[in-house]
């Protein structure tokens, strides 16, 4: 009898991309939720720190409120005079240098116009990008500025979409004037979905491989499993020859083939007297010659 390998040794791959198949769908739940999660983390990290960086420029510029109440009052950079020029481009060089230590995308101060319009005062991009923001540029007053003016208190958001800028965290601070009390205007922190996408990454790698590699162990674990149980039923334990599964499933399979090809086979049946004083030091293949004592 001759086994036919192509069959075999398809049913093996089959098995093996089952289990990996299965073996994927249930280890993708928990990989999907641990990347849910950092992904999660992160995100508040960079709130967080936008916020604080907002805190400490309005701290900072609360310190110069009276030369930054002044500024503001100016709807543009050419009416400014010499000395609120100089503080501006101060200011801005080191919203600038702050910008880029920090790795924010932007980092500006504005002031209200009125109940839907805001208009920039400082910026920390470079004044030769076209994201630069002149002095006096105005534009809609978001619900969360409304809130911060209104409030008077920190505020960051979520990963927000604005048509013009993109997606981004805004940490907002109120700048209050230290003598009147009164909300002089907002600095704001934004950090880049980009930015969000470049720290994750990393750990979104790792992640994958890490899973990657357990369901490769796992997979080859429960075939190896398998195959050994498998061979088990094919094998008898004690005198190593092949049972009667292993001749009925390849009978079948020698009978589909015949029937395909329409060719004709063999079949040879032995019956070995006093079978069991055949000693099993003997290596036994699938072509064996018997050999058995006479009986006394």
């Amino acid at each position: 009898m001759r086994p036919i390998p192509f069959l075999r040794i398809n049913t093996r791959i089959i098995l093996l991309i089952m289990i990996l198949v299965l073996i994927t769908a249930l280890m993708a739940i928990p990989a999907e939720l641990l990347a849910s999660q950092h992904h999660k983390v992160v995100v508040r990290e960079i709130q967080i720190r936008a916020q604080s960086i907002a805190t400490s420029i309005a701290a900072m510029i609360e310190n110069e409120a009276e030369r930054y109440r002044s500024l503001s009052n100016v709807e543009s950079e050419e009416a400014l005079s010499q000395e609120d020029r100089d503080f501006y481009l101060k200011m801005n060089g080191i919203l600038y240098q702050i910008t880029a230590s920090t790795e924010a995308q932007f980092i500006f101060t504005e002031r209200k116009v009125d109940s839907r319009t805001i208009a920039y005062v400082l910026d920390g991009t470079d004044p030769g990008s076209p994201d630069f923001s002149p002095l006096g540029t105005e534009e809609n007053m978001r619900p969360v500025e409304e809130t911060v003016y209104r409030e008077r208190t920190t505020f960051s958001t979520d990963l927000v979409v604005d048509p013009v800028w993109g997606k981004f965290i805004t940490g907002y601070a109120p700048i209050i004037d230290p003598r009147e009390g009164t909300v002089l205007g907002l600095v704001g922190v934004d950090y880049s979905a980009d930015y969000i996408r470049s720290i994750t990454r990393t750990m979104y790698w790792l992640i994958t491989i890490s899973f990657f590699f357990i369901i490769l162990l796992v997979s080859s674990g429960i075939y190896s499993i398998h195959q050994y149980q498998a061979k088990n039923s094919m094998e008898d334990y004690l005198t190593k020859l092949r049972s009667r599964r292993y001749f009925s499933r390849y009978l079948k399979q020698e009978i589909l083939f015949a029937r395909k090809t329409r060719n004709s086979f063999c079949l040879l049946m032995i019956d070995v007297d006093w079978f069991k004083q055949v000693t099993t030091q003997w290596a036994i293949s699938p072509v064996t010659v018997f050999w058995c004592p006479s009986p006394r």
